[in-house]
């Protein structure tokens, strides 16, 4: 059985979108490195991942956010600690 990396992990957990108003329980439960008002200070930055609009709710595609991530050199991070 193949170990999993970082990214293919929280890919297997997470939702396919993540409301940017449910970052906190997700930064809690998943050990995601934002909560909800680090996301929306980026998101106005412009310095987080691709955002969307529904319904007057803000969100993020999984792959977007994933990759993201990867950007920052999170999963770098990530896979440090386990070796």
């Amino acid at each position: 059985m193949a170990v999993l990396t970082a990214r293919e992990k929280l890919a297997e957990q997470l939702p396919p979108i993540l409301w940017r108003s449910d970052f906190n329980d997700l930064a809690k439960t998943f050990g995601l490195p934002f909560g909800k008002r680090s996301m929306e200070a980026r998101d106005a930055a412009g310095t987080g991942p691709k955002v969307f609009k529904f319904n007057q709710r803000l969100g993020y595609h999984i792959d977007d956010y994933l990759d993201w991530l990867a950007s920052i050199g999170f999963f770098a991070i990530m896979e440090g600690r386990r070796g």
